[in-house]
């Protein structure tokens, strides 16, 4: 079962999200900074409202270029890099992340852009440097979805074929986040890679009282019927 298939959390209780509640809440100053401003409002945009995610993050990388020619934020960076990862731009993208946390003083944007970087690691396979990251988020006090590095973190270890740390980890993550559906999810998921019917069971039933149009957690309690 390939866990990759959907990818790491870099958005979910959404990274970009975060970025544009810091955009469009933040004061303009005057001359650069505030065209600046500007063109990160347009990046963040052109993303939010693209109904082809590759165009819209195309078009939004030129835009955060032009913010950062007038001012070097640390919110800038970390949007490049976002956006350089959608667009499979791996080295780059590491590069950028780096650059955004050697200036930034924000814990919390530290924080979002430490899970985005593990994102990037465990799609290079540089698995140890990911969970190490992933390990580190959820007892860190300005990561506000510890629950997301757990999943995380419960996917790389059943990529690797460690369904019992990947339960051990998704576990973790509904005890956190009982409503988190992803978590109840491929902890499901998990389960039945184990055999564990009764788990399997238990877990779609909660997805399902969760999300009754859940068409993967439906799928799963059909099989174990």
């Amino acid at each position: 079962m390939n866990f990759f298939n959907e990818g790491f959390y870099m958005q979910k209780h959404s990274f970009l999200m975060f970025l544009i509640v810091v955009g469009l809440s933040a004061c303009g100053k005057k001359s650069n900074e505030q065209l600046a401003q500007t063109y990160f409002k347009m990046a963040l945009m052109d993303v939010a409202e693209s109904p082809d995610l590759i165009a819209g993050c195309k078009r939004a990388l030129g835009d955060i270029d032009k913010a950062l020619e007038n001012a070097q934020e640390p919110e800038y960076y970390a949007l490049k890099g976002t956006l350089l990862f959608k667009l499979g731009q791996y080295e780059q993208s590491e590069f950028i992340f780096n650059r955004a946390l050697d200036i930034t003083t924000d814990g919390v944007l530290k924080a979002e852009i430490m899970n985005n970087l593990a994102c990037l690691w465990a799609h290079q396979g540089k698995n140890d440097k990911a969970a190490a990251v992933w390990e580190s988020l959820k007892s860190d006090i300005f990561y506000k979805t510890p629950e997301v590095a757990m999943v995380n973190l419960g996917k790389l270890c059943a990529q690797k074929g460690d369904m019992s740390g990947a339960d051990r980890s998704l576990h973790e993550a509904v005890m956190i986040a009982p409503s988190y559906i992803d978590a109840h999810y491929y902890r499901a998921l998990v389960a039945r890679q184990q055999g564990k019917s009764d788990v399997v069971k238990q877990e779609c039933g909660i997805v399902l009282t969760l999300a009754p149009t859940h068409e993967g957690a439906q799928q799963l309690a059909r099989m174990v019927v």
